[in-house]
């Protein structure tokens, strides 16, 4: 897993937004600590993989934890994404992360 910086989607009054949060990634899961525990993100859409209230105690067994969710429900999760992607949601979500970014991050 690498260390890093990505952004998860969360609900607020206002729509939804992009909350940029420091974790560790791999195969296009992010994982982030959520209170006490940790929890899985899709990192294109910033949809939550795992439940918040999940008790994984460790980033590795958030992400094994989200690997094994979306290998027994490939066909589902594949037809979420895609949802997604064409929602105004997820549209929502890319407008508040592009707001946020840096620009000279980009270019790295």
């Amino acid at each position: 897993m690498k260390r890093g910086e990505f952004f998860t989607a969360h609900n607020s009054t206002n729509g939804v937004v992009a909350v940029k949060v420091k974790g560790y990634f791999e195969d296009g899961i992010g994982i982030c600590k959520a209170g006490e525990y940790w929890s899985a993100t899709h990192l294109v859409t910033g949809l939550k993989i795992t439940p918040l209230a999940a008790p994984y105690k460790t980033a590795k067994e958030a992400l094994s934890q989200a690997k094994k969710l979306i290998a027994e429900n490939r066909e589902k999760a594949e037809e979420k994404i895609q949802f997604t992607l064409k929602s105004r949601e997820y549209q929502a979500f890319l407008q508040s992360m592009t707001a946020q970014m840096n620009p000279w991050e980009v270019t790295k």
